[in-house]
């Protein structure tokens, strides 16, 4: 299948400038964030085991204690043997990219982060790439990229030591890379952009919505150019990746089975329960997540956002000009496919995965932001109108984390501070691994720890219950841990009084004077 060329080309610089501005406004609204988001428990967890391989030769983890982990994932009862030896419930690639970028340019919370902003510029590029070779003109792509750089979730993930932006951003690459060279070198597309899609999977599982939608573009272009050679070029770079897997694997083989499904134990898939699958998507992911969070009357109105996006889809769908367009239905697809991908087959709801799919829906709200440019003077200042209310509340919660509610500065650091000054060499603490930032991966009196010791023996003398992920653990029963809630209840009633709190923030408890801990 031909995809029709790229709109017209540039007549004069105008578009490469607003390319440029775009790229421009996306690193400072990621490198704001990076220097002001409050740290969090999962990027001490998997920095945790860069900064050891980095250090000391191995991807241990060392903040994390291994019976006491994330009740609302784990199995009960399930440990992670032997995660300061080796790190086998999360995908290695993200581990062996910090290790390298630690060894280069030290550790600390905003080195950590860094990789994140550089994985986001490389997805802008692949997107500009993209919508290129699917037939958009300068303008649409430029477009694209601004509203790709402004949406909070992207520059979110941007700024994130998780690794997600990593996965998205080598899934995006590999739809460049067959785009790019399908036409004149078609063996090479194939094995490339299957390399960068294994790349995607073994830094995070989610990688396999980019090699599902690279299967599914490549049957949609170029199935009559498919031959016995498409195989084993595909799933080559997959081969070769899981080998390298399995050598690691081979170091503790009984570690990883212990570890990994653990981890896997409680992910369980909608597809039993389709239509369930797609209402919690829309419930938990999409409104409790991201658009419709408890923030207040200003909170709420991010759902403008999603219903932008919501009347861009279906312009784009509806518009006899656009949907003929191949490029467009193909970017119509993949949407459907990867919001069903998610809906079925990722069962934790959480909101950071939104960067898998959010540049598509920025694709369409450029591309009807164009086409309704072109229409009536009436309708192009309407047009206007509301996307400037969009894209004016895209911005505003980015400044207001940055330049106003900078939670780095005005969350964490009082709480450590607090500790700084608390801590005696007796005391052990037991809290959210994001305090080893400020005390340290290798620290004995740190450990985070959501049983409060009691698998582990370790009896802690203060508690830091944070309100994103401690609290949110002991708010209630959990089926899977269901002694976890009496137990904590108890212990924080009967042993420990409040010694701090600011706000819903940070609370934080000590062991009352003559009380044993237990």
């Amino acid at each position: 299948m031909t995809i029709p060329p790229p709109g017209p080309r540039f007549r004069d610089r105008r578009y490469a400038y607003w390319t440029a501005g775009a790229l421009l406004l996306f690193v400072l609204l990621a490198l704001g964030s990076v220097l002001t988001k409050r740290p969090w428990c999962d990027e001490a967890w998997f920095a945790s085991p860069g900064l050891d391989l980095a250090v000391n030769g191995r991807m241990g983890t060392h903040v994390l204690e291994p019976t006491g982990t994330a009740l609302s994932l784990l199995k009960s009862g399930a440990r992670l043997d032997r995660i300061d030896q080796h790190t086998y419930w999360v995908m290695p690639l993200h581990f062996l990219i910090l290790a390298v970028w630690f060894k280069v340019f030290g550790f600390s919370l905003t080195v950590l982060r860094l990789p994140a902003v550089v994985w986001g510029l490389a997805a802008l590029a692949a997107w500009y790439v993209n919508v290129r070779r699917l037939g958009g003109s300068g303008e649409l792509a430029a477009m694209t990229l601004f509203f790709i750089g402004i949406d909070y979730a992207f520059v979110s993930s941007a700024s994130d030591g998780r690794m997600d932006m990593m996965c998205a951003s080598l899934g995006f690459v590999a739809m460049a890379v067959y785009l790019e060279l399908r036409e004149t070198r078609f063996s090479w597309a194939v094995l490339l952009s299957h390399a960068a899609a294994a790349l995607s999977v073994f830094t995070h599982p989610n990688g396999v919505l980019a090699s599902v939608s690279l299967v599914f573009m490549m049957f949609y272009l170029d199935r009559k150019r498919f031959s016995w050679t498409v195989l084993p070029l595909s799933g080559m770079p997959y081969v070769m990746a899981a080998l390298g897997w399995a050598e690691y694997i081979m170091q503790d083989r009984a570690a990883f089975v212990a570890q990994f499904s653990a981890n896997a134990a409680n992910r369980s898939a909608g597809l039993t329960a389709p239509i369930e699958g797609i209402r919690l998507e829309i419930a938990r992911r999409y409104l409790e997540g991201h658009f419709l969070p408890e923030a207040g009357f200003n909170g709420r109105l991010k759902v403008l956002i999603l219903l932008g996006y919501i009347a861009a889809l279906a312009i784009t769908a509806a518009v006899p000009a656009l949907r003929r367009n191949q490029g467009y239905r193909l970017l119509l697809y993949l949407t459907a496919l990867r919001f069903l991908m998610m809906a079925w087959g990722i069962s934790v709801k959480a909101e950071y995965y939104l960067v898998h799919i959010i540049p598509f829906y920025a694709f369409f709200l450029a591309c009807a932001a164009c086409w309704l440019w072109q229409r009536s003077n009436r309708v192009r200042w309407i047009a206007a109108l509301l996307l400037g209310l969009v894209v004016g509340l895209q911005l505003s919660w980015s400044l207001y984390r940055i330049f106003w509610l900078r939670p780095y500065q005005n969350q964490y650091l009082p709480a450590v501070r607090f500790l700084e000054a608390r801590i005696t060499p007796q005391d052990l603490v037991c809290g959210s691994a994001e305090l080893a930032f400020a005390f340290g991966f290798y620290n004995p009196q740190i450990v985070d720890d959501l049983w409060l010791g009691l698998w582990s023996g370790k009896r802690p003398t203060i508690i830091v219950v944070d309100k994103w992920y401690y609290r949110q653990e002991f708010a209630g029963p959990h089926t899977v841990a269901p002694a976890h809630f009496p137990y904590v209840t108890r212990l924080l009633r009967d042993d420990f009084t409040e010694i701090y709190s600011q706000g819903d923030d940070y609370l934080i408890y000590a062991l009352k004077p003559g009380t044993v801990s237990r």
